[in-house]
């Protein structure tokens, strides 16, 4: 299989033979790569570049470091294969998908078949990638054509349609929506993992952009009549910011509130703009629903991507709506995350900079 374009990243070692065999057989693969002596250096890189595979040198399996550097790098950590070499241990490391020993990197007839065989799989993931962003581009465009045509027999455009044909057409529209939606996603996804993921800021009130939302999901909210409360600290408050995304989080946080809020329930939505001690002034958003709040061991993973999919497998989606917001906060430089009430519910809020 031919290896292109791929990339390595290599956190370094003291230990020069070991690393000089590994660059040796790197260049024998024609495989690119880049070396960082610490972990926020590999960081740094990895938010800025994409890589296919991570290399560690590691000399204490166990260390805190080590630990607080997986969890970093959650997002990347999904398109990467990572490759660990260091002291013997009686199984394999959970933090990586293949691991050798000290001993077996200076041994070049071990080495380079076993870094062959890793790129081989990480060429076979590159281009599964690939196949599903050409997928979903081309998907879009038949599927705007027939929510078009939808559109026109739904307006009797080619004669009147009786009672059951119209419900069949409204049917049809709100499942075109949906698919829509999952593409949506999957794209984002994608854009971002490859690392082609770009903000578009403009500047716009917090308060018209969730007003455009709370309209937009009124339907949604009124078939459960479920009433909205609204409260803005600063009303003329203007944000430079990605309006597009932030429309996206605002509607994947209350769609969900609305979901699992009860019949005659309430939403509320909070909005704090506040200057912090250093000076800079950033928007806390609190969105409160009345459902029956979230599980304790499912917080910390509601925000992963296709966790409904894990946590239940009859819903609808791919799960990714939250794991979709969590990247547009986070692309920011905010941040997301998820309480339960005293009184009942759940909380959903995220901080945005205001820049």
């Amino acid at each position: 299989m031919q290896l292109d374009k791929q990339k390595a990243l290599i956190l370094q070692t003291s230990d020069e033979t070991a690393a000089n065999h590994l660059t040796a057989v790197l260049s024998e693969l024609d495989i690119p790569y880049k070396e960082r002596q610490n972990f926020d250096d590999l960081r740094s890189v990895m938010y800025e570049e994409k890589f296919e595979t991570l290399i560690l040198f590691i000399q204490d399996i166990e260390s805190k470091e080590l630990a607080s550097f997986f969890k970093s790098i959650d997002k990347e950590k999904e398109t990467l294969l990572i490759f660990g070499i260091g002291p013997k241990h009686k199984t394999k490391p959970v933090y990586f998908d293949f691991y050798i020993t000290d001993e077996e990197i200076i041994d070049s007839v071990t080495l380079y078949p076993v870094l062959e065989g890793i790129f081989e799989i990480t060429q076979k993931v590159k281009n599964q990638s690939e196949l599903s962003s050409m997928l979903i581009h081309d998907m879009r465009s038949p599927m705007q054509s027939i929510l078009s045509y939808l559109e026109l027999l739904q307006g009797e455009v080619f004669g009147v349609l009786n009672d059951g044909q119209q419900q069949m057409i409204k049917n049809s529209l709100r499942l075109q929506d949906q698919i829509l939606d999952m593409l949506n996603e999957l794209g984002d996804v994608m854009r971002f993992e490859n690392k082609t993921f770009q903000l578009f800021k403009s500047k716009f009130k917090v308060k018209e952009l969730l007003q455009e939302v709370v309209q937009a999901l009124w339907i949604q909210a009124d078939k459960k009549n479920i009433k909205f409360s609204i409260s803005i600290s600063d009303e003329e408050r203007v944000i430079f910011a990605d309006r597009l995304a932030l429309n996206r989080v605002f509607t994947n946080v209350l769609s969900n509130a609305i979901r699992f809020s009860p019949k005659n329930g309430a939403v509320r939505i909070d909005c704090l703009c506040s200057h912090s001690t250093d000076g800079k002034t950033s928007c806390q958003v609190k969105i409160t629903d009345s459902g029956p709040g979230i599980k304790e061991e499912d917080a910390a993973l509601i925000f992963d991507k296709f966790y409904r999919i894990r946590r239940l497998k009859t819903s609808k989606g791919f799960g990714l709506g939250l794991y979709v917001s969590r990247l547009f906060v986070e692309a920011h430089g905010g941040k997301i995350g998820v309480y339960n009430n005293r009184e009942g519910g759940s909380t959903f809020h995220f901080q945005i900079p205001v820049l």
